[in-house]
C-alpha cells in the first residue's frame, strides 16, 4: 500500500522537477525557484492523503492478482455472501 501512495507521489515530483528543467532551459535560466519548491511541497504533503485511498484498493489488487484466492477461501466467501 505504502508503495503505491510513495511510487505515484514520487513520480509526480520528477514531473514536476523535469518541468522546471524545461522552464528553466527555454527562459535561459532565468526562472524564479521559490514556487516550485513551494509546489513539490505541496505534492509531497497532499498526494499522499489524497492518494492514500486509491492506493490501498490498488495494493488489494495487486495482492490479489500475485497470490489468488484458494478455493476454500473462495468457498467461505461464498458462504458468507449467502447469509
Amino acid at each position: 500500500m505504502y508503495l503505491v501512495n510513495y511510487a505515484v507521489t514520487a513520480l509526480l515530483l520528477v514531473i514536476e522537477i523535469f518541468a522546471f528543467l524545461l522552464v528553466a532551459v527555454a527562459s535561459d535560466g532565468d526562472v524564479s525557484l521559490v514556487p516550485w519548491l513551494v509546489g513539490g511541497a505541496a505534492i509531497a504533503i497532499f498526494c499522499p492523503l489524497i492518494v492514500y485511498p486509491y492506493a490501498k484498493s490498488t495494493w488489494a489488487a495487486i495482492d490479489l492478482a500475485a497470490r489468488p484466492l484458494d478455493p476454500v477461501e473462495e468457498a467461505e466467501a461464498a458462504q458468507h455472501d449467502q447469509r
